[in-house]
């Protein structure tokens, strides 16, 4: 086997749902002027360039040898590949990450809102307005992370592969055209695309028929390793295969005189029936940590506790199916070890859920931009005069809200259905003492912003009680609510909305052993040495600092 195995189907051609979601891999583009391919169901394929497409009317195509345009039915063609242009820069903006409702993703800068749509300028359609009921999430992409590799725009500095397997016999190359690298039959191709400690690997994958992808992260060789024969491979250093089939995804680290053993399998439960996807991978060196997302849900992470295996910087890239894959919109980027991913909590009907990089949730109407802020509005679902009814309950149960009574008293009736519904129900008398419980209400939305020397923050935690050890002193035992903790991590405390505790960890203890590091959801002590006032119910936030920064605070 060359890097995986998987059982290999024949693939049946099919008519796309999108123009050009299937690929064109036939015979390079002789002529320097840019042309589409349309293919056939027979088989035939024809340069050209597309005029018009209808539903109805089917396929307008012009050539330069044709009196005038074609038409084709449409089932008659199983692929359009348009030639486009490589993506220029944006200017400088609120860079962000888009993704619809349906799963498609873009990059545009977020330049504002009204009440109906998100406003954004990208480099591919200039300025848009998209409707907000078809937006999932939009994610700010972090500031000051270099992008290192974006493409590709062509095969320059790509080493292509031979690989050889009994089932699919003498592998093909990986071809580029039109933005991106396409193969059929099998083929390897790589580069050093100088991944940092800390990446996020992000590209667009396009397939037909069974899928079977291995992917090669942290090699320091561009040419394909058997991994049955890897003993008789030249010289190599430790890598990462992620393995990614139509059903699954694996990790299997790789080292040449070492056993071949798996960290770990995530089934893909209707991946089969996909035929294209968003995906991710990430990794971090200092946390010996491997994950893959696949539009915008992190599938699987692994954490390597033999130690970081890989030995390079290069990403090598081997097919080793009988269908077509394509490639494109690959990015390398510097990661902060934040992951992005869909609100899985139920956001009241025309709110948006605003969350922010402590974690904390926050319901609302997203309203503009201003001096490089967030302008988010609280909203009022219904108001007027008179006691709180049932509508008022129901209203606020499917909304996530809450209901405010002033001079009025809800019947016994209307307060039971609150109390059995779960929904919060005040009464005041005396306007100010509303006034105040609003104000003090949304205080507790936002938590003060995190100090720039802290660091990205990379895990949260609950204190659920506090004792004493003989040598150590006060000790907090923690449960980790996400992400991750550490030695060597800066670490904030919060009673509320107050800060109690910037700096270090001094301890770190899982069960009654020492430890490097507890990932969520598990339960540890901590410790400091300069701070004894832990308390329960405080929430702890765990911060990567930065290269090179020092440990005191100002």
């Amino acid at each position: 086997m060359t890097e995986a195995t998987s059982k290999l189907v024949r693939s049946k051609c099919a008519w796309p749902s999108a123009l050009g979601l299937l690929l064109a891999l036939g015979q390079a583009v002789a002529s320097d002027t840019p042309q589409s391919t349309i293919h056939f169901t027979n088989g035939d394929w024809l340069r050209g360039t597309l005029a018009a497409y209808d539903q109805s009317g089917g396929v307008s195509w012009e050539h330069p040898d044709a009196g005038g345009v074609m038409q084709f039915n449409i089932s008659r063609v199983t692929e359009l590949t348009l030639d486009g242009e490589a993506p220029d820069a944006l200017p400088p903006g609120n860079l962000c990450e888009v993704m619809l409702v349906n799963g498609d993703h873009f990059r545009g800068n977020l330049t504002g809102t009204t009440e109906q749509h998100y406003l954004l300028d990208t480099w591919h359609a200039g300025k848009l307005q998209l409707a907000r009921k078809s937006v999932r999430k939009i994610a700010p992409l972090p500031r000051g992370l270099k992008t290192i590799f974006q493409g590709p725009e062509n095969d320059d500095g790509w080493t292509h592969g031979k690989i050889t397997n009994e089932t699919i016999g003498e592998s093909g190359n990986w071809r580029y055209h039109n933005g991106g690298f396409h193969a059929k039959p099998a083929a390897s191709i790589a580069k050093d695309l100088k991944l940092p400690d800390r990446s996020r690997l992000s590209f667009d994958l396009e397939w037909n028929g069974s899928l079977h992808l291995a992917f090669a992260l942290y090699t320091d060789t561009l040419h394909p390793i058997s991994l049955s024969t890897k003993e008789d491979e030249p010289d190599f250093g430790g890598f990462y295969s992620i393995q990614l089939n139509s059903y699954s995804v694996n990790l299997l680290p790789v080292k040449k005189h070492e056993p071949l053993t798996y960290l770990g399998q995530a089934t893909l439960p209707g991946f089969r029936n996909e035929t294209n996807s968003h995906i991710e991978f990430f990794a971090s060196k200092p946390e010996k940590m491997i994950a893959v997302s696949i539009n915008g849900k992190v599938i699987r992470k692994w954490t390597d506790h033999d130690g970081f295996v890989g030995e390079g910087t290069g990403v090598r890239i081997v097919h080793q199916g009988r269908g077509a894959v394509r490639i494109a919109n690959l990015r390398v980027e510097e990661w902060d070890g934040r992951f992005q991913e869909p609100p899985t909590q139920q956001i009241g009907a025309g709110n948006d859920l605003v969350k922010l990089i402590n974690n904390d949730r926050m319901e609302g109407m997203v309203t503009g931009i201003i001096d490089d802020k967030l302008q988010v509005k609280t909203r009022v679902l219904r108001s007027g005069a008179g006691a709180v009814t049932s509508e008022d309950v129901m209203l606020a149960s499917v909304s996530n809200a809450i209901v405010i009574g002033f001079n009025s008293q809800a019947s016994r009736q209307t307060a039971d259905e609150a109390a059995k519904a779960n929904i919060e129900l005040k009464e005041y008398s005396v306007v100010y003492d509303a006034l105040d419980e609003i104000k003090a209400m949304m205080d507790k939305l936002i938590r003060p912003p995190p100090s720039k020397q802290l660091g990205s923050i990379v895990g949260t935690a609950d204190v659920l009680q506090t004792f004493k050890i003989a040598d150590v002193g006060k000790v907090a035992g923690c449960r980790l609510l996400d992400g991750y903790i550490r030695v060597g991590c800066n670490i904030r405390i919060l009673r509320g909305n107050l800060i109690v505790y910037e700096g270090k960890l001094r301890s770190l203890r899982s069960v009654k052993s020492v430890v490097e590091q507890v990932d969520a959801p598990n339960e540890c002590g901590v410790s400091f040495d300069d701070y004894q006032g832990m308390e329960v119910d405080d929430r702890v936030e765990v911060y990567l600092p930065k290269e090179g920064q020092g440990t005191d605070f100002e």
